[in-house]
């Protein structure tokens, strides 16, 4: 939501991406981006700087949208032309909620599509963290997203 140029952004990202290279990283994960220009920024810095996997996850709202309007399509179709090995979504919703994102990223994506679902929006309650949606509910979402990349893959 800043003013920084993308090319600065760029510049910054390739630093870390080289810097995390050269300490023995493993792969990169560029996570819960709403800019989509801020999310390529990155993901054009890591694939120009370094041969390790990069994962992207941009961060939905419940209008379908990341605040700054991306659709889940559009990201998926985006990010994996250029070159991400795996995109996805990650926080900001519960389980359920993801699961029709999910569902719209997966015929656009041109890599594997990652979820990494919040257990709700978290809030504090008598000091400790907690959250609404609870083991069962949570799973029963994730086997939902599983039955949706089971059936993109036989349409396929």
């Amino acid at each position: 939501m800043g003013t920084l140029p993308f090319d600065e952004a760029y510049a910054l990202f390739a630093e870390q991406a080289r810097a995390a290279t050269a300490a023995g990283a493993d792969l990169f994960i560029i996570e819960t981006m709403a800019d989509l220009a801020e999310a390529k920024a990155a993901l054009l810095a890591v694939v120009e700087n370094s041969d390790l996997p990069v994962f992207v996850t941009m961060t939905f709202a419940e209008d379908g949208r990341t605040f700054l309007g991306t659709t889940p399509e559009v990201a998926a179709v985006t990010l994996s032309s250029m070159g991400a090995d795996d995109v996805g979504i990650n926080c900001s919703l519960g389980p359920d909620d993801l699961v029709p994102l999910v569902e719209r990223m997966l015929p656009w994506a041109k890599c594997p599509v990652m979820v990494q679902a919040n257990a709700g929006l978290p809030r504090v309650e008598d000091g400790r963290t907690v959250f609404d949606v609870h083991a069962p509910e949570y799973c029963r979402a994730v086997a939902r997203m599983l039955d949706c990349v089971l059936s993109s893959r036989s349409e396929r």
